[in-house]
């Protein structure tokens, strides 16, 4: 066995330069192999990590016919009560509301259509990074906090709001003005180009309620969100979930979706089959790749296309060692005829090549990790 380790390590090193030459070229191969599946892999897992922690999260949860209606009347009963065994199963799971209304900005006297999103602040930051400051344009999330305007006859407190812009002079003069609360609301980046809103602005939406009445409130523009997609830059607007009861006088124990997160690493479809083990007929269980089957396909496909890329390359240096490996064969036909007439079998000389083989291959894993680190 040393004579075949002392022969081989001999032998690879007789024509340093080919020998240089193809271990530097392999390993250059290899490691831009290395380089090129973690960027594409980095970047599909990036990818799911920004659809699932944005917006989306994992799982969500609605009534068996919102997401094809998306009426306001189609929603999950009882859903503090699903939250808490959910809970107790080890998810984070928050509740989420939805409406559409009309949104005017009092300063500039512009108005457009939007789409309404009350979460509860404090469950939401369990599941999805919305609230991160990173996604924000400007101004800040939302803190549940309300404003109190009074008219100047009545007591103020630490959160009266002087003279906002929509009422007039008159009005508060007259005392006329019934106390109302102030809401905060995040505006698309879109939406307040549209409204040429700025961080402070008064808000007045208009909407029809889950009773049947109209619903009109006032909201201060607290924070604009950066481009996160088409849908939320263009029409979103996001409130707590006290500002969207007063808004749509929804019952409190209703809810449009619960949007849940998994455990850990844990796979998707068991998440889902738990999930659908604690809700039963209460709710229609969806993961994200189900709502999303468009971005599903194209990260599957990203997968697909990085163990091809990897297959072909490997192919590739395969080919390089072996036309390598098959120049020193060549070129040694009479040295091997020399070893068989001195009673060398040809098995003894296949394990000699393939010993070559061996540490050309591991100079060349040596070298890829030089250059890695």
């Amino acid at each position: 066995m040393f004579s075949y380790n002392k022969l081989s390590w001999r032998n690879i090193w007789r024509n340093k330069r080919r020998t240089a030459i193809t271990v530097f070229a392999l390993s250059f191969s290899l490691v831009l192999m290395i380089i090129t599946t973690g960027l594409m892999a980095g970047y599909a897992s990036q990818m799911e990590r920004d659809i699932t922690k944005l917006t989306i999260s994992d799982i969500q949860i609605h009534h068996p016919d919102y997401l094809g209606e998306q009426s306001i009347y189609q929603t999950i009963k009882d859903y503090p009560e699903l939250i808490r065994s959910l809970e107790e199963k080890g998810y984070k799971a928050s509740p989420r509301f939805y409406g559409y209304g009309l949104i005017s900005n009092t300063r500039t006297e512009k108005s457009a259509g939007i789409k309404i999103e009350g979460v509860d602040i404090a469950k939401e930051r369990n599941v999805t990074e919305l609230h991160f400051s990173k996604n924000l344009f400007k101004g800040n999330y939302l803190t549940g906090e309300t404003f109190i305007f009074i008219p100047k006859d009545v007591e103020k407190n630490e959160n009266y709001i002087e003279e906002p812009d929509f009422f007039s002079e008159e009005e508060i003069t007259e005392g006329s003005v019934e106390p109302i609360t102030v809401g905060e609301v995040l505006l698309g980046k879109k939406l307040a180009k549209t409204l040429k809103a700025k961080l402070g602005d008064e808000m007045v939406i208009l909407t029809m309620a889950a009773d049947g009445s109209m619903g009109n409130e006032v909201f201060k523009v607290t924070g604009i969100l950066k481009n996160l997609s088409e849908d939320i830059d263009r029409t979103m607007v996001i409130m707590d979930r006290s500002s969207y009861n007063r808004l749509f006088s929804l019952s409190t124990d209703e809810a449009h979706e619960l949007a849940v997160k998994r455990i850990g690493n844990e796979p998707l479809a068991e998440a889902k089959n738990n999930v659908v083990s604690v809700i039963g007929e209460k709710g229609e269980v969806k993961t994200w790749r189900e709502l999303l089957p468009t971005l599903s396909n194209l990260l599957s496909n990203m997968n697909v296309l990085t163990y091809v890329m990897v297959f072909l390359m490997y192919i590739a240096s395969g080919m390089v060692i072996m036309n390598s490996i098959l120049m020193m064969v060549l070129e040694r036909i009479k040295e091997f005829g020399i070893m068989k007439a001195l009673g060398m079998g040809g098995g003894q000389v296949f394990i000699l090549v393939f010993f070559e083989t061996f540490y050309l291959n591991l100079q060349i894993g040596r070298a890829s990790c030089r250059e890695r680190v």
